[in-house]
């Protein structure tokens, strides 16, 4: 390297050291184009700053106002943290109940199991979510398991597992109708869901207590973890991520993915591969222990896990037999159904859908995505 193009790298870098100092030298700004801030650019910064704060104060300062009214406001709930195991700490959840819940009848149950990368998350983030829903009558479980990296995948399936045999067990005490239960699980929440529904089906001798649900509604999950990791690897995120270390290893995402034992019930069953769903003809499902009826939704704009997830989810669950139906939602990101709901847009499709799941008993129909 020559004595010439080291002074030049020498006299950048003192120049740069001059800028983050502090020093206010136009003729300096002239000579480092990438770094010059001219009167255009403040204006433009300052442009985006406001912009930033004005997005903050109009559409989420109220939204997070309101989610902590709603919070104080049930500071002394009674059903509020109910254990449902001593097995771990963070063994908790909450019941929400309609205000007709004295009514005589037995409501439908929503269980919801929140996301947050497996690493994350806590039930009373939701409680929003839980007062939308007893506003249509619907009786509302928040549940919340161990995280990573107090615990691993498996500690996670116990846990969700055993948040669905205690709301099995006691729900009628609470108004619930114990017929009438849905899982509804958000990204993470939902990829739990998926997995412990499937376990449960691939290896029943495994789980104790058996649990029956009616339905299973997806949002945004993740379902084949081997893909999502190639989606995050593509994104440069996989190092931040806690999924690998979570599912112990990239040996263990295939294993850890709802759609894995999807094909694995297909490629070791032996009845024949099954009937078209959309041909109306009745189809005896494959595997004898899963009988959950499945809505997976998942809105197009979803750039933290893709749509594809759902879709390859919802195909292998309808060759085995099982009512299945793929929802996708226009101009919806990742969290958007769950602020839907949360915000009480009654209107929106994914809120509507939802309802007409749970309150009228709608039953899926695959369509071909």
């Amino acid at each position: 390297m020559g004595s010439t193009t080291i002074k030049r790298k020498r006299a950048k870098q003192s120049r740069i050291s001059e800028l983050l100092s502090g020093v206010e030298d136009e003729n300096m700004y002239s000579h480092l184009p990438g770094l010059k801030h001219n009167f255009t650019d403040r204006v433009i910064l300052m442009f985006w700053v406001i912009m930033g704060m004005a997005w903050f104060n109009i559409i989420l300062l109220p939204k997070l106002i309101r989610y902590l009214w709603l919070l104080y406001r049930n500071r002394n709930h009674p059903t509020w943290n109910i254990r449902y195991s001593d097995r771990r700490e963070r063994n908790y959840l909450d019941i929400y109940q309609p205000k007709n819940v004295d009514d005589g009848r037995s409501h439908p149950v929503v269980i919801f199991c929140h996301g947050g990368g497996w690493d994350s998350g806590d039930k009373w983030h939701y409680v929003a979510l839980a007062d939308a829903l007893n506003h249509k009558g619907i009786l509302c479980v928040l549940i919340q398991y161990t995280l990573y990296p107090q615990g691993t995948i498996d500690v996670m399936i116990e846990d969700v597992h055993a948040a669905l045999t205690w709301t099995k067990n006691n729900i009628s005490k609470h108004g619930g109708d114990v017929k009438r239960m849905y899982f509804m699980g958000h990204s993470a929440g939902a990829h739990l869901g998926a997995l412990t529904i499937m376990k449960q089906a691939v290896f029943p001798e495994l789980f104790k207590d058996k649990v029956h649900l009616e339905g299973f509604i997806g949002l945004s999950g993740p379902y084949d973890l081997r893909e999502y990791y190639i989606y995050e690897h593509k994104r440069g995120v996989e190092h931040l991520s806690p999924m690998k270390p979570t599912m112990r290893g990239l040996e263990n995402l295939q294993p850890n993915s709802p759609t894995f034992w999807a094909k694995h019930i297909r490629h070791n069953s032996p009845k024949p591969a099954r009937r078209n769903q959309a041909e109306g003809k009745k189809v005896e499902p494959i595997c004898p222990h899963l009988k959950c009826k499945f809505w997976l939704m998942h809105g197009n704009r979803d750039l933290t896990v893709p749509h594809e997830c759902s879709v390859q989810f919802a195909k292998e669950l309808e060759t085995l037999g099982l009512p299945v139906q793929y929802i996708e939602y226009d101009k919806r990101a990742h969290s958007d159904i769950l602020f839907d709901f949360m915000d009480k847009q009654w209107d929106s499709p994914p809120v509507q859908d939802t309802l007409n799941i749970v309150t009228k008993g709608y039953t899926p129909r695959f369509q071909q995505p």
